[in-house]
C-alpha cells in the first residue's frame, strides 16, 4: 500500500482537492470528493496506473467509483468543448472541412467516438440540461442519443427525469411505450420528391471553371493560418474571392475551389454571421458567395 510522509500527504491531498473541486457541485458530489481526491492523489505517484495489486478491497472500489465520477464529468465537458468549437467555427478555421474531419484528424478520435460525442454535443447546447445529468452519471451517452428523436423543449424535462438511471433497454421501452410507432401507411403512392429551394445561380463561363479546377485541384483550398490545407473533396463549390456583390468579377483570378462548409464560412467573414443565418433560414441555403 501507497505510504507518505505527512507533509507529502498534506500537499498531495490539497492538489487533490484542486483537481475535484469543479466537482463538487452538491451534497452528492461532497460526498465522494474524498474518495477522488484519494484516487488523484494515489495515481499522480503511480506511473503504472494500471498495476493495482497494492490496493486493498475497499480502497480499489473506492478508486473504481472515483474513475467513473471523473470519466462522467469529462465527457460532460468534452462535449461542452466540442459545442463551442463548433459554434465558434474553428474547426473551419483550422482548416478541417467539419467537426468530423476535426475530431478524427486532429483530436485522433475514431469515426464512432467522433460521431457519437458530436451528436451528443449539438444535443446537449440545445438541451443544455443534459449537461448537469451526463456529469453525474444519471444519464449516459447512449441513453441520452436514444432520446434525440423525440426530445422537445415541452417534454425535455419531463423525459430526462423518467429516463434517468434507466439502461438502454430500459429506456426503449419507456419511449415505445410513450411513443408508439404508427401504423404503416396502406397507400402505395410514391411520394413527390421534395422541391428544391431558390438559390440565386450565378453562371460561370465552362473556360474559366476549367481553369480553376486545373489551378486548384479537385479538393478545397481553404489554409488555416498554420498554412495546413482542408483535404476536403466532397461538396466542393465555386467561391468568389471578392464577392460578386461587391464588384467581384467571374473571371479565374477571382474564383477559388471551396467545400460548402468554407464557402459559409468565407460569406459569414463577408456578410457577417447573423446576415448568413437569416438568408438561410429564408431558403437560400448556399452563400450569396456560392457559384
Amino acid at each position: 500500500m501507497l505510504r507518505l510522509s505527512d507533509d507529502t500527504s498534506a500537499d498531495l491531498d490539497r492538489n487533490a482537492f484542486d483537481l475535484v473541486r469543479p466537482l463538487i457541485v452538491g451534497s452528492a458530489w461532497r460526498s465522494v470528493a474524498p474518495q477522488i481526491a484519494l484516487y488523484a492523489a494515489t495515481m499522480s505517484h503511480a506511473p503504472e496506473f494500471w498495476k493495482l495489486e497494492h490496493l486493498p478491497d475497499v480502497q480499489l472500489l473506492e478508486s473504481l467509483q472515483a474513475v467513473l465520477l471523473t470519466k462522467r464529468r469529462a465527457l460532460a465537458e468534452l462535449i461542452a468543448h466540442l459545442g463551442e468549437v463548433e459554434e465558434r467555427r474553428l474547426h473551419l478555421l483550422a482548416a478541417h472541412g467539419s467537426m468530423f474531419d476535426y475530431c478524427v484528424s486532429r483530436l485522433s478520435m475514431s469515426e464512432d467516438e467522433a460521431c457519437r460525442r458530436i451528436d451528443l454535443a449539438r444535443l446537449a447546447r440545445k438541451f443544455p440540461a443534459l449537461f448537469g445529468l451526463l456529469a453525474t452519471g444519471e444519464l449516459s451517452l447512449s441513453v441520452a442519443l436514444l432520446l434525440k428523436p423525440v426530445l422537445t423543449a415541452d417534454n425535455q424535462l419531463e423525459l430526462f427525469d423518467a429516463a434517468r438511471g434507466k439502461s438502454m433497454r430500459q429506456t426503449r421501452e419507456l419511449l415505445a411505450a410513450r411513443f408508439p410507432s404508427p401504423d404503416a401507411p396502406k397507400s402505395s403512392r410514391r411520394p413527390s420528391p421534395p422541391s428544391s429551394s431558390t438559390t440565386r445561380a450565378v453562371t460561370i463561363p465552362q473556360p474559366e471553371r476549367r481553369a480553376v479546377f486545373e489551378r486548384d485541384g479537385l479538393a478545397c483550398t481553404w489554409v488555416d493560418a498554420d498554412g495546413t490545407r482542408c483535404a476536403s473533396r466532397a461538396w466542393l463549390e465555386l467561391d468568389h474571392r471578392q464577392p460578386r456583390a461587391r464588384g467581384g468579377s467571374s473571371e479565374a483570378e477571382n474564383l477559388r475551389i471551396l467545400c460548402r462548409a468554407h464557402n459559409q464560412l468565407a460569406a459569414e467573414l463577408e456578410y457577417g454571421r447573423a446576415h448568413m443565418d437569416r438568408a438561410r433560414a429564408h431558403g437560400r441555403h448556399r452563400p450569396m458567395r456560392t457559384s
